[in-house]
């Protein structure tokens, strides 16, 4: 994990946000940093989902959502596995990131 991954999931952690409070999470996009984080239960999200909870909360239509995955998808080093799983996630499971659901 690089100095920028560790030095984000300390301050998170200093920040004593509650982890079980909607909307308290970081982003990364580096894979031992989110192995890190899921094993000690700290919310996560990588950047290919941002463009998805932008158009869930309403801050994005569809079209610039599939536009903005896109461009994300060709900049970025994800694997097929992150881009397939990234391309799966429901409204209901990234209502965590988004607190409510603007479109239903």
């Amino acid at each position: 994990m690089d100095q920028g991954e560790k030095e984000t999931i300390q301050l998170f952690c200093a920040a004593g946000f509650d982890f079980k409070k909607t909307g308290s999470f970081i982003l990364v996009d580096d894979g031992r940093a989110a192995r890190f984080c899921h094993a000690r239960q700290i919310p996560f999200i990588n950047a290919l989902l941002i463009p998805k909870v932008f158009w869930y909360s309403g801050l994005m239509d569809e079209n610039e959502h599939l536009k903005m995955t896109a461009i994300l998808s060709n900049l970025g080093r994800y694997s097929e596995k992150v881009t397939g799983a990234a391309q799966k996630f429901s409204r209901e499971d990234l209502n965590y990131f988004i607190g409510k659901d603007s479109h239903g």
